[in-house]
């Protein structure tokens, strides 16, 4: 329950993308937390930490240059549904789940 989501095209995504100073056309994953905001590699990174075992020893991945874990992130988007599967159909979320969702 420590994070809430919000789609980067909606009102609160895009006051959020604003008020960090990013563009609303940006096409990656970002994290706001309250002094900073990340991207890429380093919000995946700055998640994984806060998930339960085994997810914090993805931590290991820092020491690589930003570029190199930026590259093999972009490599996993672009190939996420050959690697993880695609369902037919959408995820219904729970109401608690649902209650984390920013419009």
């Amino acid at each position: 329950g420590y994070f809430q989501f919000a789609s980067q095209q909606s009102d609160y995504g895009k006051a959020q993308l604003a008020k960090a100073g990013l563009p609303d056309s940006l096409e990656t994953f970002v994290l706001v937390e309250p002094h900073a905001v990340f991207t890429r590699s380093a919000a995946a990174l700055r998640v994984a930490a806060r998930l339960s075992w085994p997810w914090p020893l993805a931590g290991v991945f820092w020491v690589l240059p930003r570029w190199l874990r930026d590259a093999v992130y972009r490599l996993i988007a672009s190939n996420r549904y050959r690697l993880f599967g695609r369902k037919e159909a959408c995820w219904l979320p729970t109401p608690e789940i649902r209650a984390r969702f920013r419009d």
